[in-house]
């Protein structure tokens, strides 16, 4: 559990999600956010 939340956690640093690399290692390919307005994002 500690890893998943250590992972959680960088992906709120900019560094990290300016990173094509680091992104892909910390989500799954088929990841999809939906943001408040409704709208789905991937990576």
């Amino acid at each position: 559990m500690d890893i998943l939340i250590e992972q959680e956690i960088a992906l709120h640093h900019y560094e990290v999600r300016q990173n094509l690399s680091e992104i892909n290692r910390l989500l799954h390919h088929s990841f999809i956010e939906v943001g408040k307005s409704g709208c789905t994002y991937d990576f």
